[in-house]
């Protein structure tokens, strides 16, 4: 049975991570875990053990075989292609992580550190990990903007800049959005294109587009770019102040687009049906499965 939709704060979900069963449930009616597997050898369901580090399915059957009892050793591990394949950390730690990940704003990582007992480098990684998760769900889920008689707000932010012009040099970085203030949907790119490629991209034609070369509100229509503006304070808001490197702003916008776009929730439901979709079970194959091997990144350790 496949979950369609859930309610699950912060709180309850928490709550939720300290009974393993229930969790384990959860899990599997998002499609995060496999619900069953069956034995190559017996063909029949294995039974999945409780150990929330080795997660593993297990077939001990014992057969006949010429007057003679043999028993059937078959493990595989449920987190197999999964969103905790390779991990060292159980999965109760993996979900309370994602529940801070996804309800807590900058500055987070000292908070998590201590709730959770990880190493800096830990909820870095994993960090980076569930960012990847909502950098492909945006992609599957992107929407063109406008239409015929359809205001887009169209606008441009810089992001990272020195205060009052002293101090170091900081490496700047433009991003460029759109916003239809009707639907209340967005629109962020952040690739090395030119604007009028960006805007055939993701913008159908016929819309109206306020500019502040003439009036800061269309004293006609009543456009303006004040969505958009405060649009841009949320991201400079949600966005870490520190190691603002180029190749990580994309996950950076697609974290606070994926934020933005779910209900807060739906945020857990929503995130778990995306890491699904992204690392789907593996199925097993004949023979006995050798013991988990790390993956590089999440770890236990740095």
């Amino acid at each position: 049975m496949n979950c369609v939709t859930c309610i699950n704060f912060y709180f309850s979900f928490i709550g939720l991570c300290t009974r393993v069963e229930e969790l384990i449930s959860f899990l599997q009616m998002h499609d995060v875990l496999p619900q069953s597997i069956d034995c190559p050898t017996c063909n029949k369901p294995c039974v999945l053990n409780q150990d929330t580090s080795h997660l593993r399915f297990r077939c001990r059957r014992t057969s006949k075989v010429y007057k003679k009892r043999t028993t059937k050793r078959f493990s595989f591990s449920a987190k197999k292609g999964t969103f905790f394949d390779g991990s060292h950390l159980d999965i109760t730690t993996i979900c309370q992580f994602v529940c801070h990940w996804l309800h807590s704003s900058y500055p987070r990582q000292r908070f998590i550190c201590q709730q959770l007992q990880m190493t800096p480098v830990t909820v870095v990684y994993w960090s980076h990990f569930c960012r990847q998760v909502c950098i492909d769900y945006l992609t599957r889920n992107s929407v063109i903007l406008g239409g015929e008689g359809v205001t887009v707000e169209i606008d441009e932010a810089k992001i990272g800049k020195r205060k009052y012009n002293q101090g170091r040099r900081i490496e700047a970085q433009w991003i460029f959005g759109g916003f239809e203030p009707v639907a209340r949907r967005k629109s962020s790119s952040f690739q090395l294109r030119t604007v009028p490629q960006v805007i055939r991209k993701y913008i159908k034609p016929g819309i109206s587009a306020p500019h502040h070369s003439l009036t800061f509100v269309d004293p006609v229509t009543g456009a303006h770019t004040q969505n958009i503006e405060r649009l841009w304070r949320g991201v400079r808001g949600g966005i870490s102040q520190y190691w603002r490197k180029k190749g990580h702003m994309v996950g950076y916008l697609a974290e606070f687009m994926f934020k933005r776009s779910v209900d807060p929730a739906n945020l857990i439901h929503e995130f778990m049906r995306a890491a699904a979709t992204l690392y789907p079970p593996s199925g097993p194959t004949t023979g006995e499965e050798p013991p988990d091997e790390p993956r590089p990144g999440p770890s236990s350790a740095p």
